[in-house]
This record gives C-alpha cells, structure tokens and sequence, in this order.
C-alpha cells in the first residue's frame, strides 16, 4: 500500500513540477476544477429543462445516484440540483414572458414550464428577479421594450 502511495505522489509531482511544494499554499490561491460529472448534469438540465423532467431522471442519465448528484451539486455549486433545475425554468419563463408579451399568460407560461403552484412560482420568480412575474409580462407588453 505504501509503494503504491509513493508512486502516486511521485507520477503526481512528475506531472505538475512547476507546482509550489505544498499543497497548502495552492488550496488557496488554484481553484478546483468542477468534475465532468457536475459539468454534464448542467448541460443535461440545461438542454432538458423545457421538458417534464426531474433530478431523478438527471441521475439516471448519468449513471448516478440520486444523494450522489445531490452531494456534487453541494459540494460543487454550494446548491443543490432541484434549485438549479428551478433556477433554469424561472429563467425560461422570465425569458418567454418578455418574448411574448400580450400573446401569452403569466399562467400559461408557468405551467408550460413545470410550475404548477402558481402561487409558489410567484414567490420563487419575485426572489429571483425582484419582481412579479406580471410585471415582466406587462414591460414585454410595452411598446417602447419591443423589438
């Protein structure tokens, strides 16, 4: 076992030989890359986030469990995936609702969206943006913010 921790660190230091000596001075100044695995699940949730999905369906497209996804998100993004899966959708929504303007609802869009408690989706969409979602809706309307 000890052999096989020296070879480690040596392959390590022969990789990385402009590195400083001790690791303790570079935990503050380099930041970790974030893993692969974190990387595709935002991309995944990215791309999804349109559809019915959920963090179950996101773990299982990677091959991974459901606390394990949970932990890297945590440990990762200092979030979780639920959050970041609502974060995209009230983006999505705030996105449409100016698009659209008077060719759409403030519900509609909502529910399009996964959002099926509108009063909670109001309370998430005001913590988000700072203000009501028909207040987007109303400057997407506007004459003046239209393309």
């Amino acid at each position: 076992m000890a052999l096989v921790k020296r070879s480690v660190e040596y392959e390590a230091n022969d990789v990385l030989p402009d590195q400083k000596g001790h690791n303790e001075e570079m935990t503050a100044e380099t930041p970790l890359p974030v893993p692969g695995l974190i990387r595709r699940a935002e991309r995944y949730i990215l791309e999804n986030a349109g559809a019915p999905i959920t963090v179950s369906d996101v773990a299982a497209e990677l091959g991974l469990s459901l606390r394990s996804l949970q932990a890297g998100f945590r440990q990762w993004r200092s979030t979780t995936p639920n959050l970041f899966l609502r974060r995209v959708r009230l983006q999505l929504v705030r996105d449409e609702l100016r698009r659209l303007g008077e060719q759409t609802t403030v519900q509609a869009v909502a529910m399009r969206h996964g959002f099926s408690n509108l009063g909670r989706f109001s309370a998430y969409y005001q913590a988000a943006f700072g203000e009501a979602p028909s207040a987007t809706l109303h400057r997407g309307r506007s004459p003046r913010h239209q393309k």
